[in-house]
């Protein structure tokens, strides 16, 4: 990890889904991936270096997502389209 990246589009929409055991168990968490980069930049210490040095593995706990669950607006918003949730 070298810093966040200037040339990131950081308005670009992102969807994390956690995938439920039953049908409507799923979780959907929605943000900018500005925000993603941003969690990155501070929460990631790195480790060893991994096998493949061009790899972009990351990780991250659902609680540190938990402010975007269902954040529908944020898709909603973007198009202006209005939602039925």
């Amino acid at each position: 990890m070298h810093g966040k990246s200037p040339e990131l589009d950081r308005k670009i929409i992102c969807t994390f889904v956690a995938s439920g055991s039953q049908l409507g168990e799923d979780e959907f968490y929605i943000f900018k991936r500005g925000w993603l980069q941003g969690y990155f930049a501070e929460h990631y210490k790195g480790g060893a270096s991994p096998q493949n040095v061009k790899s972009f593995h990351c990780a991250i706990w659902r609680r540190d997502m938990a402010a975007h669950l269902g954040k529908w607006r944020t898709i909603t918003n973007k198009f202006k389209v209005r939602a039925g949730f």
